[in-house]
C-alpha cells in the first residue's frame, strides 16, 4: 500500500494548523495577553493600576453614557468623501477617520468624580488655591448626591509665576480620574491644533478635541491650558484662541465642527482649565466665559504646610530611602520664602546631600550650597552645586 500521498496530506494540513513564526510572536508577546492582576476591578470596570491609584479606587466609568456625535452623520460624510474620492489616496485619511468612528460606539462614558475627601486633600496641599478649591468642593458634593454628572465651568487661574496654579491643575485631573491633557498655550501660533485644520491644507488633520473626544473612552476629559495668557498668533486670521469662543460656551460646544472632522461632535462636557500670570492679554470674550480665581502668593504658614506635603509626598513616593518623617522648623524656615516650584526641587536635592553624609534626615546646612541669599533687588533662588 502506498502511504505517501497520505503522508503528504498529513503534512500539507500540519502546516495549516500550527501558527506561523508571526502568529506565535504574536499570541507570545504579553501586549497581546495581559496580566489582569495588574489592574483593579472598580464597580465591574478593569482599570489599570497606573492610571488609579490605591487611594482613588472607587473611581469607574458610570453605566450611563452620552452621546457624542451621530452615526448617521458620520456615514454621510463617508459617502460623500468617497464620491469625491479619485482612487489617489487623496482622502484616505478622512474614510479611515469616519471609519473609526463607525467602527467605534457614538457614545462615551461620563466618570464620576470621587468623594469630597480626596478634594480636601488637593485643598490641604494647595492651601493658596482655597476659593476654587472650595468652589470645586461644592460642585462635587453636589454631584454624588443628585448622582448627576460633575459639571464644573471652565476655571481660570491666575497669578504670579511659581504659586503652584500648573501643578493645582494637573492634580486636580488626577482626582478627577478622567483623560487629561496639557495644552503649552505659549507655543500655540494657531487654533487648528485646536478645532482641525480642513483638506485645503497641506498636513490636514482633526485638532486635540475631536481626536480626544474620538479615540478617547470618555465624554468629559480634561484640557489644560496653561499660560493661556502666552498663546500668540503669527496672522491675525490664526487666532490661537478662535476655537474656544464656542468650546467655552454650553450652548455652542454641544455641536462642536471640527474642520477636519466636520461632524457635530458634543464637547460639551469637557472640563477646561486655565492658566495665566495676567489677564491683560486675554481677550475679554474668552474671560467672561470663565470662573476667574486669583491665585495669591502663598503666605508664610501655607507654605509651610506646602513644605511639609511636599516632603511627605517624596517620601511616600521613595519608602526605601527611610528618611525622618519630620522636617527640622529651621530648615522649613530657610526655605519658607521660596516659591512653591522650587521647593521640591530643593527638598529632593537636600536629600541626597544628606544621603552622601551618611544620614536620614535633613538639617538646615543641608540648604547652604543650594540657597543663594539675596542681594538687594534679587530674589532668593535655587541652583544646582
Amino acid at each position: 500500500m502506498n502511504f505517501y500521498p497520505l503522508l503528504v496530506f498529513l503534512f500539507i494540513f500540519s502546516l495549516k494548523m500550527s501558527p506561523s513564526l508571526a502568529e506565535k510572536d504574536y499570541q507570545n508577546s504579553p501586549e497581546n495577553h495581559p496580566d489582569f492582576t495588574q489592574f483593579t476591578p472598580i464597580n465591574g470596570v478593569l482599570m489599570p493600576h497606573s492610571a488609579c491609584s490605591e487611594s482613588l479606587t472607587h473611581h469607574a466609568l458610570q453605566g450611563k453614557k452620552i452621546q457624542i456625535y451621530s452615526e448617521h452623520d458620520v456615514k454621510k460624510a463617508l459617502e460623500a468623501v468617497q464620491e469625491r474620492d479619485d482612487g489617489k489616496g487623496t482622502h484616505s485619511n478622512y474614510i479611515k477617520l469616519y471609519n473609526l468612528m463607525l467602527s467605534k460606539s457614538s457614545h462615551r462614558h461620563i466618570t464620576i468624580p470621587p468623594d469630597v475627601e480626596y478634594f480636601y486633600e488637593l485643598l490641604k496641599a494647595s492651601p493658596n488655591h482655597a476659593e476654587v478649591a472650595n468652589s470645586i468642593i461644592r460642585r462635587v458634593r453636589l454631584a454624588r448626591q443628585t448622582g448627576e454628572p460633575l459639571s464644573l465651568d471652565p476655571i481660570l487661574l491666575l497669578g504670579p509665576p511659581g504659586v503652584g496654579k500648573t501643578h493645582f491643575a494637573l492634580t486636580l485631573a488626577k482626582i478627577l480620574g478622567t483623560e487629561a491633557e496639557l495644552i503649552s498655550m505659549s507655543s500655540l501660533t494657531a487654533g487648528w491644533v485646536i478645532s482641525g485644520a480642513g483638506g485645503s491644507w497641506k498636513d490636514a488633520k482633526p485638532g486635540k478635541i475631536a481626536t480626544s473626544l474620538i479615540k478617547g473612552q470618555v465624554a468629559n476629559p480634561v484640557f489644560i491650558l496653561d499660560e493661556i495668557d502666552k498663546a500668540m498668533s503669527s496672522a491675525s486670521s490664526f487666532d490661537p484662541l478662535g476655537a474656544f469662543y464656542s468650546l467655552l460656551e454650553p450652548g455652542t460646544s454641544i455641536d462642536f465642527i471640527d474642520e477636519f472632522v466636520d461632524v457635530s461632535i458634543n464637547a460639551s462636557h469637557v472640563t477646561w482649565i486655565a492658566t495665566a500670570n495676567t489677564a491683560e492679554s486675554i481677550p475679554d470674550p474668552i474671560l467672561n466665559r470663565m470662573n476667574v480665581y486669583q491665585i495669591p502668593q502663598p503666605d508664610k504658614e501655607q507654605t509651610r504646610i506646602i513644605i511639609s506635603n511636599i516632603y511627605q509626598k517624596i517620601l511616600s513616593q521613595h519608602p526605601l530611602w527611610g528618611f525622618d518623617p519630620q522636617l527640622p522648623d529651621d530648615y522649613i524656615d530657610r526655605i519658607s520664602n521660596l516659591a512653591p516650584r522650587f521647593i521640591r526641587r530643593i527638598v529632593e536635592e537636600s536629600i541626597g546631600i544628606a544621603y552622601e553624609k551618611g544620614r536620614q534626615h535633613l538639617l538646615v546646612e543641608d540648604l547652604d550650597t543650594l540657597i543663594k541669599e539675596p542681594k538687594k533687588s534679587k530674589s532668593i533662588g535655587f541652583h544646582r552645586p
